[in-house]
């Protein structure tokens, strides 16, 4: 290739990268613990019905590239956690989300064991 060629090809890269670039659109913040405002390390951070996701840091900080325009929901999920959802307005270039994660208690946790008993002859003969 001449020095022509190379650089035709460095000038068409070079216009093209702000084209590249101007379409992508960041979400970024911290998931914080509402007891005591420290940052939730490993929490699900995605958009909803997309395979687009990441997880925070372990100071609970994170950043995602949204998807094209377009409606979206970010969605916040960690276990023992209620989960938050906001919702991506087509306009968004890129925002900050901060989340406060509030523990999810549970009402009522049951337990089923099944149990055996024998029979006179010895035999195992039924689970409960």
């Amino acid at each position: 290739m001449t020095n022509r060629g190379i650089i035709s090809v460095c000038l068409i890269v070079l216009l093209a990268m702000p084209f590249a670039v101007s379409g992508q659109r960041y979400i970024s913040g911290r998931i914080t613990d509402t007891v005591d405002g420290s940052g939730v390390p490993s929490v699900t951070v995605f958009i909803a019905g997309t395979m687009v996701g990441t997880t925070t840091d372990l100071d609970g900080n994170y950043q995602l590239k949204i998807p094209e325009e377009g409606n979206y929901q970010l969605v916040v999920s960690h276990v023992g956690y209620q989960s938050v959802f906001k919702d991506i307005g087509p306009g968004t270039k890129s925002m900050e989300f901060h989340a406060a994660l509030q523990v999810h208690e549970l009402e009522e946790v049951s337990a089923v064991i099944p149990s055996f008993f024998t029979n006179p002859n010895g035999h195992c003969s039924h689970i409960c």
